[in-house]
């Protein structure tokens, strides 16, 4: 469980976290390019500015998570 970490600014690309509970997790300015979130649990987690090209999201919990200015292309 990694819960409340923090993961800014971080290069995570191709990261597995399926299934991971990152409740309230801090992934702003994070490189997740093709990372995998699949079913993992991103309940207020941060996402600001983040770069989620190819990120995988199937059965993701995104209850409000925020997402501002996120970067987006091709996702799962």
């Amino acid at each position: 469980k990694a819960s409340r970490a923090s993961f800014r600014g971080a290069n995570l690309a191709g990261t597995d976290f399926s299934g991971a509970d990152l409740t309230t997790s801090d992934f702003e300015k994070a490189v997740a390019t093709s990372a995998d979130f699949s079913d993992a649990v991103l309940k207020k987690a941060c996402f600001k500015s983040a770069d989620l090209r190819k990120v995988v999201l199937l059965g993701a919990l995104l209850e409000e998570t925020d997402l501002t200015s996120a970067v987006f292309e091709k996702l799962d």
